[in-house]
C-alpha cells in the first residue's frame, strides 16, 4: 500500500499470476485500479475498474454469509473507484450511477473515514452536475465526520469543497465563511500541501466575487507560492484565476501575461473552458471581436 511508483507494477503482475480463483482475479483488478488511481492514470484505472466489474458479473453466488459480505464489499469498492475515476476525467453523468450503486454498502458498513471520503466524492460529482442543493447535505456530513476524526487536512479540504458548492450556487458570501474556517485550520496546524494551496485559490475567487480585489490578488499570490512547492501542476490554474481578477480591473496587459503563462498547460475540460472564456473577454476588451468569438466558440 505504501508503493506509489512505477516499481509497483511488478508486484501487480505477480499478484495477477497468484490469482487462481475468479474472486482473486477480481481482487487483483481492484488493486490495479487502486494503483492506477494513485498514479493519476485515469485510462488504466477505468480499464481495470470496468474489467473488475465485468468479471464480478460472472462470479458464482456465494453460499455463506462471509462470502456474500466479501463480494458485496468488493463490488462497492470497484463501483466507488470507477465512479471516482470517471469524475476525475470530467465524466460526471457516468460517475453518478456508479456512486449511487455503491452508497448503500458504504452507509451500512464503511468506517467513518471511508464514508467521509465517499460522500466527499459524491458531493463533488453532484456539484459538477449542477445539483448543488443535493450536494450541500453531503458536504455537511463530510465536514462533521472529518472534524470528529481529528483529520485536520481532510477537514480543511472538506470545508473548501463546501465553499466550491457555494461558489457554484452564486453564494460568494456563503463560500467565504467555510474558507475562513479552513484557512484557520491551515494556519493553526501549519499545513503546506495541496490543500493549503486549494484553499488559498478559493479565497481569491470568493473575494474577487465580493469585489475585494486586493484580497483576491493576495490569496492568488499565496496559492502560487504554496503550489509551486507542493504541486506545480496546479500553478497554471492559479494563473487563470488571477487573470480573471485583472480582467475585472481592466488590466488587460497583466491578464494577458497570466493567460499566456497558463496557455500550454494541460487542464481538465472545465478549466480549459474557463481559460478560453477569459481569452474571449480579453479579446473583446481589446476590440478584437473575431478573436473573441473564436475563443468563445472553442470554450463552448
Amino acid at each position: 500500500n505504501a508503493i506509489r511508483e512505477a516499481s509497483g507494477f511488478a508486484l501487480l503482475e505477480r499478484l495477477d499470476r497468484l490469482a487462481r480463483t475468479p474472486l482473486q482475479r477480481v481482487q487483483a483488478l481492484n488493486r490495479r485500479a487502486w494503483y492506477a488511481t494513485n498514479l493519476g492514470d485515469w485510462a488504466a484505472a477505468e480499464a481495470a475498474g470496468r474489467d473488475g466489474l465485468a468479471a464480478m458479473a460472472a462470479l458464482p453466488a456465494p453460499t455463506d454469509a462471509a462470502g456474500q459480505a466479501t463480494v458485496a464489499e468488493l463490488r462497492s469498492v470497484l463501483q466507488q473507484r470507477l465512479g471516482t475515476t470517471l469524475s476525475m476525467s470530467g465524466r460526471f453523468d457516468e460517475a453518478l450511477p456508479l456512486l449511487r450503486a455503491a452508497e448503500p454498502w458504504v452507509d451500512a458498513n464503511a468506517g467513518s473515514d471511508s464514508a467521509a471520503e465517499f460522500h466527499g466524492n459524491l458531493a463533488a460529482v453532484l456539484d459538477n452536475l449542477g445539483r448543488v442543493d443535493e450536494a450541500r447535505e453531503r458536504h455537511a456530513r463530510v465536514i462533521a465526520a472529518t472534524q470528529a476524526l481529528g483529520d485536520h487536512s481532510f477537514h480543511a479540504t472538506a470545508l473548501a469543497n463546501f465553499a466550491v458548492n457555494r461558489l457554484n450556487a452564486g453564494d460568494a458570501r456563503g463560500a467565504l465563511e467555510p474558507l475562513q474556517r479552513a484557512q484557520q485550520v491551515v494556519t493553526t496546524f501549519e499545513l503546506r500541501g495541496s490543500s493549503a494551496g486549494f484553499i488559498a485559490v478559493l479565497l481569491g475567487q470568493a473575494l474577487r466575487a465580493l469585489g475585494d480585489y486586493a484580497g483576491a490578488l493576495h490569496w492568488c499570490s499565496q496559492a502560487e507560492a504554496v503550489l509551486t512547492e507542493a504541486n506545480p501542476a496546479w500553478v497554471p490554474w492559479v494563473a487563470v484565476h488571477e487573470a480573471q481578477v485583472w480582467l475585472d480591473l481592466g488590466q488587460t496587459a497583466r491578464a494577458q501575461q497570466r493567460l499566456q503563462q497558463a496557455a500550454a498547460a494541460p487542464m481538465a475540460a472545465r478549466m480549459a473552458a474557463r481559460r478560453l472564456m477569459l481569452w474571449g473577454r480579453l479579446h473583446r476588451l481589446l476590440g478584437q471581436g473575431g478573436a473573441a468569438l473564436a475563443a468563445f466558440d472553442e470554450a463552448l
